[in-house]
């Protein structure tokens, strides 16, 4: 009895009580989404070339394809500028190098690409766009919003990347800055795409490897590689020659 009393008395007081203070909610203003606008690929690519034109050319490079600029003025190594479609109507600056003395596998067979029109990349570096993410609002450069709003992308987007593509050229400048580069993507994993990463890049540096002399550590490369991808033993036989051909016009030509 007495303790239903006392449990009385403090469910009355709890009654009596002022309810607390609700704090007042913060609000802030949201921009409102972007309309959809969705370019044609015609627009969208004469806009991109029209604004990558303007920066790209006084460097020496000239568009061979529909997003791709090539300079081949230091072949066998061309620098390579391409803005690569992604995902969500987006579009994101790569650059790097395509170098002459690099193969690549296509259907088990090697081929070859050494024109500014077959330039493909045998090392590249792409824009980060989360580190930009607090000021740009957006990682990438999208063509969804209509022509105002990717030309705005571009101007925002293009200083950026234009600044890092040089400083990337610059380091590879030489074929054992263009190794050291390799050496660093690998060990950092830097642009890891599985394709790149696994099948090309090993081919990189082997070939970099024996044109800088190091022909022990190009046939080690070329063992592991081979093995990794199941190779056919006339491809194998095939490379290793290439190798040694490379490293000997290098000792030649040194």
């Amino acid at each position: 009895m007495r303790l239903w009393s006392k449990g009385a008395d403090w469910l009355r007081r709890i009654g009596r009580a002022q309810p607390a203070e609700v704090p007042k909610q913060i609000t802030r203003e949201v921009d409102p989404p972007p309309e959809w606008d969705l370019l044609r690929a015609a627009e969208r690519d004469s806009i991109v070339a029209s604004h990558v034109n303007e920066r790209l050319h006084p460097l020496g490079f000239v568009q061979v394809k529909p997003r791709r600029w090539v300079d081949g003025s230091a072949a066998p190594v061309r620098r390579v500028f391409e803005m690569v479609l992604l995902k969500g109507a987006a579009i994101n600056p790569w650059w790097g190098f395509s170098l002459d003395f690099v193969p690549h596998l296509s259907g088990g067979r090697l081929c070859w690409h050494r024109s500014n029109r077959a330039a493909r990349f045998d090392l590249f570096f792409y824009l980060d766009g989360r580190k930009y993410l607090d000021i740009w609002g957006s990682k990438y450069v999208h063509f969804s919003h209509g022509a105002a709003s990717l030309r705005r992308d571009l101007e925002r987007v293009m200083p950026v990347a234009l600044e890092q593509a040089q400083e990337t050229w610059r380091r590879g400048s030489t074929l054992s800055g263009i190794l050291d580069i390799v050496r660093e993507i690998r060990e950092r994993k830097i642009n890891s795409f599985y394709v790149f990463f696994r099948w090309r890049l090993p081919l990189t540096f082997m070939f970099l490897s024996a044109k800088v002399g190091d022909l022990a550590a190009a046939q080690a490369e070329l063992e592991a590689y081979a093995r990794d991808q199941e190779l056919d033993e006339d491809v194998v036989a095939k490379l290793s020659k290439l190798l040694q051909d490379a490293a000997s016009i290098e000792n030649k030509e040194g």
